[in-house]
């Protein structure tokens, strides 16, 4: 065993024990600092067994890459159990079939997790010509993190996000920086274990604490914490963080107010053929359900934006032209139920619904019906306005890939119906959504006025007022909230306001998935300084402040509820300015600052080493 690992129970000594001990370690305690159970502190010492697996197998890299496979098999099993459930509601598989998919996804869909601790591992082999592990394990969480290939995209960083004041270098460093910081900080405190665990006496606790500390100032090589650099990196991070809290609570006291109610009607799931929801149920949902719900809503004051969910209204749209009235998707009680709704609140109302135009096709060069997973926005004055269409899609959901070949072939035929036919387009540009008032309405107290202020009314085709810009907003479209580099393309010559997220989140039942998915995006706040409203068919829907946190709103729960109708209504501040730091450089000045950095201290370490010698 390599001596400078700590002492370990006799039970741990054992190759497979350790593994199999190791790895549900790491698994559940990587589940229980996610979301709905962020339990303080677990965070730190959850990456503990990769550290200890790297140093104990370092020579055998193909262990390794089969230890954090197995990692990276009980960390999906414990946290991201619902994709069973995903696989059973909406590919229609048995739960055999779909436990066959499971198994590869969570290793494939998850190397960085194996990648991780084999350059973790090439790193203890040469750790006397590298930077103090600490940076190195920080750093490559970092590498692994930006480069890693997934489904669900979820980050290390995420793990560590409920750390308020530390979460907010997002805006400078996105969720990476928080990555980094997790790994470093945790390395750090299993240095000290380690030497601890090797040298241990009561009766000499202080002086082993000053020798850790103080000592091994530049000690690359030796695993442990390399003096001070650590704990006052983490000292600034936290002071900056707490800085930014506080700053950003008074920035939220002076910013305007847009009132936002968002609907969760809880409709049914949208499957295809024998399970189809039924027009009966849709026409339900339209004149009675919806309304009823929005007219609540309504009696709590005006409203300037009603937000409905990612398939609030099943199968149909309000996009009239001759596709969809072909297709049969264009309902007209669909488009009478929004404008009527737009011109009784004398609010914006926003919603998902089905799109659809001529594509080319270019497989087989000619023209064909192409379908959008889109959002719409009608204006007070009951006028169809935007729309926005998904741009990044979900596999084997929205799309399959290599559709093409599988047409051609007939293996079409082995996808499940209801993925075979659940494929869209992807949507042409990134764009801000406006909302609207109408001239002559006043805003509410501590409200944004509509703007522009026109002297006269503006007046539209039939001679009727017309609504007038108020401002703008970031729309996505369910999972494209998980993907950082994809949101800040919004703020290229743009400068929306807040961020709106809708989403349908009922595919994976009373799970924990809600709850991670709200989790996992809300880290946009920081990044952007933005504030979120996230609006879910069956929960959990909420709103989330310029620093991140979840708010308890003016009317309903903080978190709505999974499978039941719920109204939300919060006073969204609204953050027009100067884009973040994140915003405006992205991810590239982070890899190659690291870069430099640990060039940097690896010639320190070289110097130093040779110094010696």
């Amino acid at each position: 065993m390599n001596p400078d690992l700590p002492r370990l129970p006799r039970i741990f000594q054992n190759r497979f024990a350790a593994v199999a001990l190791g790895s549900v370690w790491f698994g559940a305690l990587c589940t229980l600092s996610l979301e709905p159970f962020m339990f303080p502190l677990i965070v730190w010492i959850a990456p503990w067994p990769l550290f200890y697996f790297a140093g104990r197998f370092r020579d055998n890299l193909w262990s390794l890459f089969g230890i954090g496979s197995i990692g990276a098999a009980l960390l999906c099993t414990f946290s991201f159990y619902w994709l069973l459930h995903l696989f059973q509601t909406f590919a229609g598989l048995n739960l055999f079939l779909a436990f066959l998919i499971f198994v590869p996804y969570t290793v494939v869909l998850n190397l960085k997790i194996p990648f991780f601790l084999v350059l973790l591992g090439l790193a203890e082999r040469h750790k006397a010509k590298l930077p103090p592990l600490w940076f190195v394990a920080g750093f490559l969480a970092l590498i692994t993190d930006t480069l890693s290939v997934q489904v669900f995209p979820w980050y290390w960083g995420n793990l560590a996000a409920h750390n308020r004041p530390l979460a907010q270098i997002a805006e400078f460093t996105g969720v990476h920086g928080i990555s980094f910081m997790m790994f470093a900080g945790s390395y750090g405190l299993y240095s000290v274990m380690r030497h601890l665990s090797q040298n241990f006496s009561v009766g000499g606790m202080r002086a082993q604490l000053i020798d850790i500390f103080a000592k091994h100032t530049w000690s690359p090589g030796s695993g442990k914490v390399s003096g001070y650099a650590l704990p006052v990196l983490f000292l600034l991070t936290i002071g900056f963080g707490q800085l930014r809290l506080h700053q950003m609570a008074e920035l939220e006291k002076s910013l305007p107010k847009v009132r936002v109610a968002m609907i969760q009607p809880n409709a049914p799931l949208e499957k295809p053929g024998e399970n189809r929801v039924t027009d009966d149920v849709i026409m339900d949902l339209i004149r009675v359900k919806i309304p009823s719900m929005i007219k609540k809503a309504n009696e709590h004051g005006p409203l300037d934006l009603i937000v409905l969910p990612e398939s609030g209204v099943p199968y149909y749209t309000t996009q009239n032209n001759l596709l969809t009235k072909a297709s049969g998707l264009y309902w007209p009680s669909f488009e009478e139920m929004v404008q009527t709704i737009a011109r009784t609140t004398g609010a914006s109302i926003y919603f998902n619904e089905i799109a659809m135009e001529i594509v080319w096709d270019k497989i087989r060069d000619r023209p064909r019906s192409g379908a959008y997973n889109s959002s719409t926005l009608y204006s007070p004055d009951g006028a169809r306005r935007q729309s926005y269409s998904k741009r990044v899609l979900l596999a084997f959901g929205e799309y399959i890939p290599g559709v093409e070949l599988m047409e051609k072939t007939g293996l079409i035929f082995l996808v499940p119906e209801a993925v075979r036919y659940s494929r869209f387009e992807r949507g042409a540009t990134s764009h801000e959504m406006h909302y609207y008032r109408m001239p002559d309405a006043p805003p509410a107290p501590n409200q944004s006025p509509a703007a522009p202020r026109l002297t006269t009314k503006p007046t539209d085709n039939s001679g009727k007022t017309a609504a007038v810009s108020a401002g703008t907003f970031l729309p996505l479209i369910c999972y494209e909230i998980l993907i950082p580099t994809y949101v800040r393309t919004f703020m290229d010559q743009q400068d929306p306001g807040f961020i709106v997220n809708i989403t349908q989140d009922g595919w994976y039942g009373k799970t924990v998935e809600t709850y991670q998915h709200f989790g996992l995006g809300r880290i946009r706040s920081i990044e952007l300084r933005r504030a979120l409203v996230r609006s879910t068919n069956s929960g959990s829907s909420g709103f989330v402040n310029l620093s991140g946190d979840v708010v308890k709103p003016l009317v309903g729960p903080a978190l709505s509820g999974q499978e039941v109708e719920e109204i939300q209504i919060w006073d969204v501040p609204v953050n027009h300015g100067e884009p973040t730091f994140f915003a405006r450089h992205g991810l590239s000045w982070i890899l190659w600052f690291s870069i430099a950095t640990a060039l940097w201290l690896a010639a320190i370490a070289y110097h130093t080493r040779k110094g010696r010698t």
